[in-house]
């Protein structure tokens, strides 16, 4: 996910960020859940009130926090021995 944007050289970190297209909003449209915070961090990114690295860890909590479940399910699985 770190990767999933570059940030041209000569780009400031006062500059509005572009939502649509990018992919790591075409992400966050697919998974985060709460529409409310995710309308928030688009309008605060188009302000560039939020570097692009907050909300790529962003993406990447939402990410985990859905896979979260079967990661632990697959855990269990490993950790328990078969008869």
């Amino acid at each position: 996910m770190r990767k999933c944007i570059r940030i041209p050289a000569n780009a400031k970190i006062d500059e509005p960020g572009e939502v649509e297209g990018n992919v790591v909003f075409t992400y966050l449209d697919a998974f985060e859940t709460d529409a409310g915070a995710l309308d928030a961090l688009k309008a605060r990114y188009r302000r560039a009130d939020w570097e692009t690295v907050a909300v790529k860890h962003h993406l990447i909590e939402v990410l985990e926090r859905l896979l979260a479940p079967s990661v632990s399910a697959a855990r269990s699985s490993r950790a328990t021995p078969t008869s």
